[in-house]
């Protein structure tokens, strides 16, 4: 799949330099192998299950971590900020929570006592970060 993904020609942002935070953003539009991902049973059943039956894959982000590399800083996602800066999602006001939602995969092992990923609950009602 890695190779793959280094065939740039009908990406989205073809153009996009590595290390400007949309160079492999929404590259399930393209490449048939995340596509078939991010349709996967196991995650539409379970964003169905919580947001109701009219769902869309409306961005996806893949980037390698390799062994020894820095972990991301904590962040939240709420209003998908892209490259930019600029909120890309702005939920009515009053809204508790906005409608979408994040799925996490690995494509290698990933175990827990690598700190695949971390929550803070409640955090999804504040702007802490």
């Amino acid at each position: 799949m890695r190779l793959e993904l280094f065939d740039r020609t009908r990406a989205v942002y073809p153009d996009a330099q590595p290390g400007t935070g949309i160079y492999d953003y929404d590259r399930h539009l393209d490449n048939s192998i995340l596509a078939d991902i991010v349709c996967r049973p196991q995650i539409v059943h379970r964003m169905v299950s919580i947001l109701g039956p009219d769902v869309l894959c409306w961005r996806s982000e893949f980037f390698p971590k390799y062994p020894g590399d820095e972990g991301t800083d904590w962040h939240q996602v709420d209003t998908f900020g892209g490259a930019d800066g600029i909120p890309h999602i702005k939920w009515p006001n009053g809204s508790d929570f906005g409608g979408a939602m994040t799925a996490w995969i690995a494509f290698t092992d990933a175990t827990e006592d690598m700190s695949c990923m971390q929550f803070m609950p409640g955090t999804q009602r504040n702007d802490v970060f």
